[in-house]
Order: structure tokens, then C-alpha cells, then sequence
């Protein structure tokens, strides 16, 4: 499992080894370093697309810890995906509707060794 911190450009870039789990556990704060924000009510979406925009994944996300603004995203086996640098982001929607999305984040996909 990765852990990752973020709702704004805290992380430029993510590797992953072809063929691991895609799980990633998440922290949504208002700044690097600020404080978690409550996702009571939230609803998260992500996707992983290639550099043609072509879906690779649709990643769920499950609300872990709604008050400490802990979350998971999950993905499909990673087996079948080329080495390569892939896009993706997360969007946010609040119980008032309103939609935040994360910077684009570069998701690296390295070979594997042990296949």
C-alpha cells in the first residue's frame, strides 16, 4: 500500500510496479502540512488515462475515517499495463455539490522483476 497526503499539488508523482495492487491510502488536507478536512457526506472519484486520454482505470475510493479526512483508492490488477507514464487526478465533491479536483498527477508504471 502506497500512502499518500494530499488534495492539492503535495505530489507531483506516483511509480508503480507493473503487476502490484493499486492501493493507495490518502489523507485530503487543505495544504501539505494543514489540517484534514472532513469528508462527512464527500463523494471521491479518480481515474488513471494514458498520454492519448484513453481510460486505463476507474479507481474506487472508500471513505475510511471521514473526520481525519482518511480515504483508499483501489484500481484493477496493474498486470496488463505497459510500462509508461500515465495521468491522473482525484475530484472531490462536497455535500453542497461543489467540485475540487487535485492537480494532475503523474502516475509511472516501472517493469517488474519478479513476474
Amino acid at each position: 500500500m502506497t500512502a499518500v497526503d494530499w488534495i492539492g499539488p503535495d505530489m507531483a508523482s506516483l511509480e508503480l510496479k507493473r503487476g502490484d495492487s493499486l492501493v493507495l491510502d490518502c489523507t485530503a488536507r487543505e495544504s501539505v502540512r494543514g489540517p484534514a478536512i472532513d469528508l462527512s457526506g464527500w463523494t471521491i472519484r479518480s481515474q488513471i488515462r494514458d498520454r492519448r486520454d484513453a481510460l486505463l482505470a476507474d479507481l474506487s475510493a472508500a471513505i475510511l475515517d471521514a473526520a481525519a479526512g482518511s480515504f483508499r483508492l483501489t484500481g484493477p490488477a496493474t498486470s496488463t499495463w505497459a510500462p509508461g507514464s500515465y495521468r491522473m487526478d482525484i475530484e472531490y465533491t462536497d455535500p453542497g455539490g461543489r467540485v475540487v479536483s487535485t492537480e494532475t498527477l503523474e502516475v509511472r508504471v516501472i517493469e517488474d522483476v519478479t513476474r
